[in-house]
């Protein structure tokens, strides 16, 4: 991943979720990936506190991805 010039390999853990027929008759595979990418490896700062102290934007940022596949 690259963000400001700073390049870095972002891992994903994936996970089959299992396999159905859609409805056009296709058999299809799911998928989900998930990564946790941290702001701050990539000078991404932002120090903005809420009124109540909490942060508005979290250094950590959840990636999840699902993905339905049929195979040819």
């Amino acid at each position: 991943m690259l963000f400001k010039d700073i390049t870095k390999p972002i891992v994903f853990t994936t996970v089959y979720t299992g396999n159905d027929v859609n409805p056009w008759a296709q058999e299809v595979h799911g998928f989900q990936a998930k990564a946790q990418i941290d702001r701050r490896d990539f000078n991404l700062f932002y120090k903005n506190l809420l009124e109540t102290g909490g942060v508005l934007i979290s250094d950590v940022i959840d990636v999840v991805v699902d993905l339905e596949i049929n195979p040819l």
